[in-house]
């Protein structure tokens, strides 16, 4: 049998729910004990065991007995889907970067840049999931010469975060979860999206990494998405470098009517703004104050959690839209 990837069409007209994203992750964090994913199949039946093979975000090909159950993620943006579908309980260990859910610090866990292969092993997963965007594929040599199989996901954008929520189902057995999580989702960002299409225009803005090295995100990036969603133009999108560094003449040209970043409060980020960047002082975003922090694993991480990033975008940059409970 061969897996293949499905195409996902980002906005559906479902009817949405303002608290069915809570409830999601809710169940997400209650589900860690919940006995071996692997052996339910959709609708909670018993799932029976036979080999699959899958084309990964790399173009390998891998043969695997499905459904599995130890899973180990390579990177935090992996260890979100895979707790989502499957429950933390399918993981073996996560990595010394996770923090979601709180769970994971309950976990095992071991370094992955570089990954420390030696502990991976000690912990016995069935499989290991790697991202794409985060982990070398001379990664998967290694681990497959110590007998694991690797599966790469794609990580760029959204569409890539929902064809691996799906194919975290279809390998543990948990494909109508997987698409209650991907439903969920997609509601999530309708409800957004009506919102921010209520705007009449929408401000330039810039997301930037820091207060001090002024690192932004450059042509194709999923962030630039995210901001789209939350009703921000984005002024680095056509930049021509993928990282790019601010300068002060960019910045003092484009004139951001805001800045996005994962700063603390508006007050501290404009100050330490100004210190790093006296001539800034005329940007109107940093001039008016409109400054907008959002949590750096929700934004900094190309994973579910982005979408609730966005919502956090959008409701710094246009409370007006905001005073009625979504």
């Amino acid at each position: 049998m061969t897996i293949r990837l499905h195409h996902f069409q980002i906005l559906r007209p479902h009817t949405t729910v303002g608290w069915a994203w809570s409830m999601l992750l809710l169940s997400a964090v209650m589900w860690t004990g919940c006995g071996n994913p692997s052996q339910t199949g959709p609708g909670g039946s018993q799932s029976a065991s036979r080999d699959t093979t899958i084309t990964d975000a790399l173009g390998r090909e891998v043969t695997l007995r499905v459904p599995v159950s130890g899973l180990a993620p390579l990177a935090p943006s992996v260890t979100e889907m895979i707790a989502l579908v499957a429950g933390t309980g399918s993981l073996v260990g996560v990595t010394d970067a996770d923090t979601w859910p709180p769970e994971v610090e309950n976990l095992p866990t071991y370094q992955v840049l570089p990954v420390d292969f030696e502990r991976l092993a000690m912990l016995g997963p069935d499989l290991v999931l790697a991202s794409s965007q985060v982990n070398a594929p001379r990664d998967a040599r290694a681990l497959e010469a110590l007998g694991i199989p690797v599966v790469y996901l794609a990580g760029s954008n959204l569409e890539d975060v929902l064809n691996g929520l799906s194919l975290i189902g279809e390998l543990t057995g948990r494909t109508e979860r997987a698409y209650a999580v991907i439903d969920s989702l997609q509601n999530r960002l309708h409800a957004l999206m009506e919102r921010t299409s209520r705007l009449e225009t929408r401000p330039d803005a810039v997301f930037l990494i820091s207060t001090g090295t002024p690192w932004s995100f450059g042509p194709e990036s999923y962030m630039h998405d995210v901001m789209l969603w939350a009703g921000l133009e984005s002024v680095t999108r056509t930049f021509p470098n993928e990282a790019p560094v601010l300068t002060d003449e960019f910045m003092m040209e484009r004139a951001p009517e805001i800045i996005v970043g994962p700063f603390g409060t508006a007050p501290d980020a404009r100050r330490e703004l100004l210190v790093a960047h006296p001539l800034w002082r005329t940007v109107p975003a940093v001039r008016d104050g409109r400054i907008v922090s959002v949590p750096a694993d929700l934004v900094l991480r190309p994973g579910p959690r982005m979408i609730e990033g966005a919502w956090i975008m959008a409701r710094g940059a246009h409370p007006q839209l905001f005073r009625e409970r979504p």
